[in-house]
């Protein structure tokens, strides 16, 4: 492999995320909603998530980012943390009504900013790198947990 930076997949990845983050932000600037904002959030709506080990297994972010993230979205009242009905230790987070219209409105301009990426792909490059990503997902499923985001 060779030793020149930008031959390393690693850092190919890194410099199409921070794309992707870069498209995501310049879309959604107006809503004031993070990339990791949208995931947690979208774990709760959609994947039922509701508790932060779930939020963070399902999005692939260390429970310490995570935190400072659900922080974020209470103070701005688009989440709620309650008492479990079982369990005193954890804490049950929802979507508030203000957090169901945040992600009704930021979701339109989620999927244009990811529409911006893929459409610089053919259809058939588009399917090969959904599933390239995939594989590497699956297989990496072995290694530890979530790093977290130190952008994030």
């Amino acid at each position: 492999m060779s030793t020149n930076l930008y031959d390393l997949p690693g850092h190919r990845i890194r410099r199409v995320n921070q794309i992707i983050v870069a498209r995501f932000t310049e879309r959604c600037q107006a809503t004031g909603i993070t990339p990791v904002q949208y995931a947690a959030m979208m774990a709760i709506r959609h994947e039922g998530a509701n508790d932060a080990t779930q939020i963070s297994a399902m999005i692939g972010f260390d429970r310490a980012t995570l935190g400072s993230v659900l922080d974020r979205l209470e103070k701005r009242g688009l989440i709620v943390r309650g008492g479990h009905p079982t369990d005193r230790r954890v804490k049950v987070i929802s979507l508030t009504p203000a957090g169901h219209l945040a992600l009704d409105e930021v979701h339109p301009l989620v999927l244009a900013s990811q529409g911006d990426f893929m459409s610089l792909l053919e259809p058939d490059e588009q399917g090969q790198l959904m599933r390239l990503l995939d594989k590497i997902i699956r297989k990496s499923e072995h290694f530890s947990g979530p790093a977290g985001d130190p952008e994030a």
